[in-house]
C-alpha cells in the first residue's frame, strides 16, 4: 500500500502513503485508527476505480424508471404519441444509433408550443411537420431543416421552437460524441 519509517513501526504514530499526494503523513493515534484509514483508502481506490461503470448503471437504472426519454442504440430516440425524434437517414450511414438523447423538458416544450406552431389556416391543414435538427458535439443544435412544404409562418414559428429547446443529452455508454442530424416529426 505505501511506505512507512522505522521509527513509525516502533510506535505506530508515523507513516507515509506513496500512493496519495495531499496525505503523504498521516499521524494514527492508534492501530485502530490505522486500520480505519485504510479501509477507507481501499474503498476509495476501489470507488474510485469502478466511479465511471457505477455512474452507468445508477443512470441507466434512473432512466429505465422514468420510462418517458429511453436513450436506446437504436433509430428512435424519443417516441410519443404526438412526436418521434430519430436518427436522420443519410444515404451512405449504416449505422443509425445516436449518441444523444432528448430530455424530458424537449416533450413538454413540443406540446406546449404545438398550438403555436399549428395556429395558421395554412398550417392546420397540415397534418404533421418533419423537420432534421442539427446537434453539434456538445449537443446544442446549432440548425434545422424543414423536409415538409410550409409557408414562411410555419419556418419562423418552427424557428423560434427550436431557439427555445434544451440541449441533447449524452447516451450512456456511447463511445464518441459527434455532430448528428436528428429527424423529429410532430404530429398534430
Amino acid at each position: 500500500m505505501g511506505l512507512y519509517s522505522e521509527k513509525g513501526l516502533a510506535s505506530g504514530k508515523t507513516f507515509l502513503f506513496s500512493s496519495f499526494s495531499k496525505f503523504n503523513v498521516q499521524i494514527f493515534r492508534n492501530k485502530m485508527h490505522f486500520s480505519l484509514h485504510k479501509i477507507f483508502l481501499d474503498v476509495f481506490l476501489d470507488i474510485k476505480a469502478m466511479k465511471k461503470h457505477f455512474i452507468h448503471i445508477a443512470s441507466a437504472i434512473l432512466i429505465i424508471l422514468s420510462g418517458i426519454s429511453m436513450p436506446v442504440y437504436g433509430n428512435e430516440i424519443l417516441k410519443d404519441d404526438n412526436l418521434v425524434i430519430r436518427a436522420f437517414e443519410a444515404e451512405n450511414s449504416e449505422d443509425l444509433s445516436s449518441s444523444w438523447k432528448a430530455s424530458e423538458d424537449f416533450l413538454k416544450l413540443i406540446d406546449s408550443y404545438s398550438s403555436f406552431i399549428f395556429r395558421t389556416k395554412k398550417s392546420q391543414t397540415i397534418e404533421k411537420v418533419n423537420f432534421v435538427l442539427e446537434v453539434n458535439s456538445f449537443g446544442r443544435i446549432v440548425g434545422f431543416e424543414l423536409l415538409n412544404e410550409a409557408d414562411k409562418g410555419l419556418k419562423e414559428r418552427l424557428d423560434f421552437v427550436i431557439r427555445q429547446l434544451p440541449d441533447f443529452q449524452p447516451v450512456l455508454g456511447a463511445s464518441n460524441f459527434k455532430p448528428e442530424k436528428l429527424e423529429v416529426i410532430i404530429q398534430k
